[in-house]
Formats: C-alpha cells, structure tokens, sequence
C-alpha cells in the first residue's frame, strides 16, 4: 500500500526530473514537468560491431496527471531528457518507447526504452552518393544503351558504424572473386534509395577508399533500431 501511496504522490519522488515527450509524425512536443528514472541497464553493444553502436536501456516513470487530458503513451514515442540527472549543460538523451504500461490504480505511465548512439571514438564518416537522373528519374544511355553513371554527394559526412560482415564469393563481368559483405549504420534516418553508395575513407573512388554499393535499405523498420544500410564491396 505504502509503495502505491508513495508512486501517486508524484510530488514527493525524490529524484524527479522534468522531459519532454515526442510524439508523431510531424513531433508534437509536450512538456512532462514530473518523471523519475527507473530500473536501467549500462551501455553496451547494440550489434556485434567492434564498439562502434550501443545502447542504454532505461525505464521512466510519468504520472498520468501531469499529461494533457486523454494523453496516453504508445510505443515509439520518445522521452528527451537531459544526459545527465538534472544537467541540462550536459546535452539531451532521445529515449524511444519499446514497451509501455500504465497501472489504473496509481495512474503512473512505466515507459522501458532504449537509447541508442554510435561511439564517437570509433565512429567512421562517410559519403553518400547518389547517380544523377533526369527529369523522369532515368540514368542517361550511352550508344550501346547502357546506364552512365555520374555520382553527385547527397550526404557529405555522415557518422556511421561500418562493419564487415563476411566474403561471400561472387562473379562479376564473367571473373570470380571474394565480394564483401558490409553493413553500415547510419547515426541518424536519412532519405536512402538502392541506387546510393556509400564512400567509405574518402570523397571520391581510389586507392584505401571503400566503395559500397547499397543492397538493401533498412529504416529503422523496428524500434530500437538506427538506420541500416546493407551493403556490398564487389572483387
């Protein structure tokens, strides 16, 4: 009872913080003068990656009072809060909603979520290129009616975590080689279409630069998940 008492009474959490809750596309943004930490998880690696992409787990407790009338929070909304407990010089930390409940007796929002972010220490920058069309989209034809290609930077320098994923063996133009798998993650959603590539270690093709060609393009289908580009390296 004692516990029950204690979480309704929002006024008294001891260590009480104000956020921010964003919802929707476009963000709606709404002030949440009253949450509290909850149980959380230390950092550790969101993918096998060398320590390149992590991830926090944390759940928030929110009064259900302190929202707007008929307010409710779904998974996917996000709570902003500040890095550091009461710190805003700290900067922000973007929490996404994996899971969420509300007990009807106290009327307290548990909201378990996950943080994600790239290692600064170990992040890579790369390009994002993308081949130039015309109007109706199309690659210009040469005489033989093959697409020409002519790369334009839509992305200059995007921190990424770039993984290698395994060497597949793979023929192109009749010649058998070992062609890479890679995967890059992107620090935040951008507007990726297959025809991209990725430049890794450089701002145009040459010797130590890595060329990626963009397989499959993965926008964070899933919560809890940064952007993922699939990517190969051909022989």
């Amino acid at each position: 009872m004692f516990a029950t008492l204690a979480r309704r009474d929002y006024r008294h959490w001891p260590t009480r913080e104000a956020v921010t809750l964003v919802q929707g596309v476009p963000a709606a943004l709404t002030p949440v003068p009253v949450a509290m930490r909850g149980r959380g998880r230390a950092e550790q690696e969101q993918l096998p990656s060398g320590g390149q992409y992590l991830a926090s787990d944390l759940s928030w407790q929110i009064p259900g009072p302190v929202l707007p009338a008929g307010a409710a929070v779904v998974p996917g909304d996000v709570v902003r809060a500040n890095k550091a407990f009461r710190d805003p010089a700290q900067g922000t930390v973007d929490w996404v909603a994996l899971q969420v409940s509300q007990n009807p007796v106290d009327e307290v929002w548990t909201v378990d979520c996950v943080a994600l972010r790239l290692n600064p220490g170990r992040q890579t920058p790369v390009q994002i290129q993308r081949p130039q069309a015309n109007a109706q989209g199309n690659l210009p034809l040469d005489a033989a009616a093959a697409e020409l290609y002519t790369w334009a930077t839509v992305y200059p320098n995007e921190p990424a975590a770039v993984v290698l994923r395994g060497r597949p063996d793979a023929t192109v133009d009749g010649q058998v080689g070992s062609a890479e798998d890679w995967l890059v993650v992107l620090s935040r959603t951008l507007e990726i279409a297959t025809r991209d590539r990725v430049l890794v270690y450089g701002t145009a093709p040459g010797p130590g630069v890595l060329v990626l060609d963009i397989v499959d393009v993965q926008a964070s289908a899933l919560l809890g998940e940064l952007q993922q580009l699939a990517c190969v390296r051909q022989p």
